[in-house]
């Protein structure tokens, strides 16, 4: 959550409303507690095609070089914030940092 690829919430949209009775939101059927995952688009032609208002992951942590060295680095910079604050062991770091290096973030040109 701290080096963000999306929108995370603690709810999820539904289809329908709840003042339709016969509509999918009257079905209780639990992922309304599931939150949501929404991807950050992954250029900034993308976010401006789609009209997204949310900075992609180009414009979060593109390089020129295309390379993904600003996510990485992110992610170890938080990961070590964690150790240091005793949330996270030092050896559970190359958990979150390995997954960080097989990001595909687009070049920042």
């Amino acid at each position: 959550v701290a080096v963000p690829t999306a929108t995370y919430t603690g709810w999820a949209q539904r289809a329908g409303s709840l003042s339709d009775p016969g509509g999918p939101a009257s079905i209780v059927d639990g992922c309304d507690g599931s939150g949501q995952y929404i991807p950050f688009p992954d250029t900034k032609a993308h976010r401006l095609l789609t009209g997204d208002p949310r900075p992609s992951l180009q414009e979060r942590y593109g390089e020129p070089d295309g390379k993904n060295t600003n996510y990485v680095n992110a992610v170890t910079a938080a990961a070590n914030a964690l150790v240091a604050q005793r949330f996270l062991l030092p050896e559970d770091v190359v958990t979150y940092v390995t997954p960080a290096t097989l990001q595909a973030i687009p070049a920042n040109l």
